[in-house]
């Protein structure tokens, strides 16, 4: 077997995406009638559009920012989908130099802010101390996206992830059906 029989059959198996996309942007916002909350969040999403809107996001003394397309078209094709939860003290843009490399690589992911994480959205008595309202808001925002017209026909429904980092990463692991021990 030749070099280039070996390579195709690694590709073909591992599935690795040679092709690059560009990281697109745009905002959305939810109301969960039942619960009387708001959500703002980002969805990032592949794109082949250059230069279109091309904004800076989270760029600042501490981070270096990413390039994303402001509403732009997505990318033809299915594609999978990711729930970025940050931690305490973050918010939806504040891992955006790990949705950009998500986003060239064909997946969508959505991040939103949550509880208590801007107390100028939330009240302070809800205080983040209640991680299980953070995993019902998750799981709301994932019944809105799957039907937001602008993705609907974009996404795969059997390649739905979850990432969480720090008290997201609790979140992730609990919608995940991991369970919370005291002791």
């Amino acid at each position: 077997m030749n070099h280039i029989s070996k390579l195709f059959i690694f590709l073909f198996i591992f599935k690795i995406t040679i092709f690059s996309y560009n990281s697109a942007i745009t905002d959305i916002s939810y109301k969960d009638e039942k619960r009387n909350r708001i959500f703002h969040a980002k969805v990032y999403y592949p794109t082949l559009d250059i230069d279109k809107n091309e904004i800076l996001v989270n760029d600042n003394k501490i981070f270096i920012g990413n390039k994303f397309q402001k509403d732009a078209f997505i990318a033809s094709g299915k594609f999978p989908l990711i729930f970025l939860i940050h931690g305490s003290g973050g918010n939806n843009t504040s891992l955006n130099y790990l949705v950009a490399d998500l986003t060239s690589k064909g997946i969508i992911v959505v991040a939103t802010n949550y509880l208590s994480d801007d107390e100028n959205i939330y009240p302070p008595e809800t205080i983040s101390i209640k991680p299980w309202i953070q995993n019902a808001d998750t799981s709301f925002l994932l019944d809105q996206v799957l039907k937001e017209k602008k993705f609907i026909n974009n996404i795969s429904k059997d390649s739905i992830g979850i990432l969480g980092y720090s008290k997201g990463g609790y979140s992730a692991l609990a919608l995940a059906g991991g369970k919370l021990d005291y002791n």
